[in-house]
């Protein structure tokens, strides 16, 4: 996906034929964009800039909590290092926990998940 086609699904009211290039201002204005795109290829063209592939850092990974009656289950989209911080918090609390309904809590990508 370019610059311009996440503009148009997550700022429709800012792309179209009423600005130059299809895009209102600058990808440096979006602080959503900040981390997704090469900033040396913006270099005063427009054009080439907007039409740069969107740069994702994020992994899907499940999240399961567990205690003693009830547990749940959530997806989030996680860099790398956030799902390491979540980690270690998750083998600390698991490692410490001395209550039998302390919530024990894992963490895995997605693609790795194993269900069977």
């Amino acid at each position: 996906m370019t610059l311009k086609e996440y503009m148009y699904r997550n700022h429709p009211d800012c792309v179209g034929r009423d600005f130059d290039y299809g895009v209102s201002g600058c990808p440096d204005c979006y602080e959503d964009l900040k981390g997704h795109y090469e900033k040396t290829v913006c270099s005063h063209d427009c054009e080439k800039c907007w039409n740069q592939e969107f740069i994702n850092d994020k992994s899907e990974y499940h999240i399961r909590l567990e205690a003693c009656h009830d547990e749940t289950c959530f997806t989030m989209a996680l860099t790398e290092e956030q799902a390491e911080i979540i980690k270690l918090v998750a083998e600390k609390a698991n490692e410490t926990s001395e209550c039998g309904c302390m919530p024990r809590m894992y963490i895995f990508k997605a693609e790795e998940a194993d269900y069977g």
